[in-house]
């Protein structure tokens, strides 16, 4: 047997049992483990550390089980291990995981998902994926997600840190990151020179996903900064990001022409500020010319019809303002074949 799978991804957390744990240590020849239900033990992970051929592998651990294993001397650990899935509560114990020497030396996609109400420090845990010898230079692939239920309000601010350029200047060496995806319920502080900076760093960049659900401040990032950052992204097919769509459009002009995106098929604009949609409209026309789709997270407060709506009288503003504007862009692009 060389691939287990279970399909009950909705059930997570469960105690392994072990007449189960018991048969995995038999399966001397696993390239596939997918049992993202099942909360596995230590000896369990040391076991899957240990397979020669095991290419991928998505659990549920405990912070306990990993500090553990982190603690205790190994040598060549996940020898052949490409992409790892994680369901844990704690980035602190997957931090120690990933400065372990010898260890994930063919890893390229690195995904890390917990519980909603979890509270993420995203610096030094990233600052482990630097200082690991061989991520800096082959992780292609990186998803980092607080899950969150979409009835409830987005996290007060007072109780988040918001993520800004120094959280995220230790991938700044990662040449090859191709997806990037941080959503930790948490705000974004960047600015237009911050996300160039990113976006040099990236070249190879296709994927770029920071969602917001906040809308009580007001972004940095604006529509025309964008326009930096694209350029040095020429192959990003997808972008969500929170901007302020109100200040610098109706100027858009002064900067000459502008030439357009040919890969950025999916925007999505979470809560973005907006005044003027005809000028959002024409810009996001001229500068995302092969845009397919565009479309938000305004997803919470259920009604009986299982719809949500934004509560707020000034996010329901935004709303339609925004609906204005995929409005006039149906009328000239969103069409595969325009």
């Amino acid at each position: 047997i060389d691939e287990y799978r279970t399909g009950d991804h909705w059930k997570l957390n469960t105690i392994a049992p072990h007449d189960l744990l018991l048969l995995l240590h038999t399966f001397k020849s696993l390239r596939v483990l997918e049992a993202l239900s099942l909360d596995i033990d230590y000896i369990t992970f040391l076991h899957f550390s240990t397979l020669p051929h095991l290419e991928q592998l998505t659990i549920s651990i405990s912070s306990e089980v990993l500090s553990h294993f982190s603690s205790e001397n190994h040598d060549h650990l996940f020898p052949s291990l490409q992409k790892i899935h994680l369901n844990t509560p704690s980035l602190e114990s997957c931090a120690e995981l990933f400065e372990l020497p010898n260890a994930f030396e063919r890893l390229t996609a690195l995904e890390i998902r917990s519980e909603a109400g979890a509270i993420w420090d995203l610096h030094p845990f990233l600052q482990s994926l630097r200082r690991n010898t061989y991520l800096p230079t082959n992780l292609t692939y990186l998803k980092l997600r607080i899950a969150f239920y979409p009835w409830e309000p987005p996290l007060p601010l007072s109780t988040t840190s918001p993520i800004t350029f120094f959280t995220l200047s230790p991938l700044l060496i990662f040449p090859n990151l191709s997806t990037l995806h941080i959503d930790a319920d948490t705000p974004f502080h960047l600015t237009n020179i911050d996300l160039t900076r990113l976006g040099t760093s990236w070249p190879l960049l296709e994927v770029l996903n920071f969602p917001e659900r906040t809308s009580s401040s007001t972004p940095q990032l604006t529509l025309t900064g964008l326009l930096p950052f694209l350029k040095s992204c020429p192959h990003l097919r997808e972008l969500t990001l929170r901007v302020d769509g109100t200040e610098d459009v109706s100027n858009f002009a002064d900067l000459g022409p502008i030439p357009p995106h040919r890969s950025l098929t999916d925007f999505c604009y979470c809560r973005s500020p907006i005044k003027n949609p005809s000028g959002v409209a024409a810009f996001l026309a001229l500068a995302f010319s092969k845009l397919e789709t565009i479309g938000d997270n305004w997803l919470y407060g259920f009604d009986d019809d299982l719809v949500g709506f934004p509560e707020d009288p000034l996010d329901q503003k935004y709303r339609a303002l925004w609906g204005d504007v995929e409005e006039k862009l149906s009328q000239v692009l969103l069409h595969p074949n325009n």
